[in-house]
């Protein structure tokens, strides 16, 4: 059944409104300084990569699996260009593929677009101020995909709080908590697709390499990931490790994807939304959540992520 606009709580009207009225200067500031058949083309790919089924989102709304294509779009394009190819994008991807409403296409593809924005500014300064590619190109896709986490999650957040009635603050602190290890997965394939687009930097080969992340699209990271054992995360990490030194364990590491993808497509339970229960049982279960022990994956993977590093830097120094 449609949702109408009409029919939210009123302080979920207004922070739509707001979120209207921050995006428009956005949108006129970014108008005169773009390059149109650059934004052309990425309107065109953000569309296509809204044909993916989202994920549904246990406290409301969705997660969409664009993450990984958004990344590589605002670090290989001006900050204009990528914040208009992704909000004209998904909004007529949304709207026309989608079939989805209007207030929510305007809605998510407002937040994706100004997430998108901050993750162009800081992945554009840390190019510009280091110019080591080494270095600086990793760092670029770190800063920058955690400066378009934080700001999704707190928009999204602001919003399923006022529209579900969840508790702001612990919302936050659970989404950037439970979806950080998602954020850390497709960096590899991000890293060597970047990476490739600086050897080949043309225009229209940074567009084809950023069309190519779209086979990647339809499997659901999240979920699939998360659902797997301790053993196959690790399995996956060392594998993922040794893509800098051969890259011919790029397969190996496709073929571990698909094997998470299978696993997801079988899970036949959903946890339910909380806008199902009652405001006092729904914080009570939000609760719970949030204050529950952490992943389990975050330590080893940061702990790997580490190691390599520490690695690299003692054979550089030797």
């Amino acid at each position: 059944m449609t949702e109408r606009f009409c029919d939210l709580p009123r302080s979920a009207r207004l922070y739509r409104g707001a979120l209207f009225c921050l995006s428009t200067p956005v949108l006129a500031w970014a108008i005169p300084i773009s390059h149109p058949p650059i934004v052309m083309w990425l309107i065109v790919i953000f569309a296509v990569a809204c044909t993916v089924k989202p994920i549904p989102y246990r406290y409301g709304g969705i997660v969409h699996p664009i993450s990984g294509i958004v990344q590589v779009a605002s670090i290989l394009f001006d900050p204009q260009d990528a914040f208009l190819g992704v909000g004209v994008g998904c909004f007529l991807g949304l709207l026309g593929f989608g079939r989805t409403e209007l207030w929510r296409s305007g809605t998510n593809a407002e937040g994706w677009a100004m997430g998108t924005l901050a993750a162009g500014v800081v992945a554009h300064l840390t190019l510009a101020y280091i110019t080591f590619i080494p270095l600086s190109l990793p760092l670029a896709v770190i800063l920058s995909c955690g400066a378009r986490f934080v700001t999704n999650h707190i928009i999204f957040s602001g919003y399923r709080s006022l529209r579900f009635g969840h508790p702001f603050l612990p919302l936050l602190r659970y989404s950037l908590g439970s979806e950080f290890v998602g954020e850390l997965f497709p960096m590899p394939m991000i890293i060597i697709l970047v990476g490739m687009a600086f050897l080949l930097p043309s225009t229209a080969w940074r567009l084809v390499i950023t069309a190519a992340y779209l086979p990647v699209l339809p499997i659901p990271r999240r979920r699939g990931y998360y659902s797997a054992p301790r053993a196959w995360s690790h399995t996956t990490m060392t594998i993922t490790s040794k893509v800098p030194l051969d890259p011919a364990t790029v397969h190996q590491v496709g073929a571990r994807i698909l094997s998470a993808a299978e696993q997801y497509d079988k899970t036949c339970a959903v946890s339910p939304a909380l806008r199902s229960a009652a405001p006092g049982a729904a914080e009570d279960q939000l609760a719970v959540q949030v204050e529950g022990a952490p992943d389990p994956l975050i330590a080893p993977m940061v702990v790997s992520v580490g190691n390599e590093l520490r690695s690299a830097l003692a054979d550089k120094s030797a």
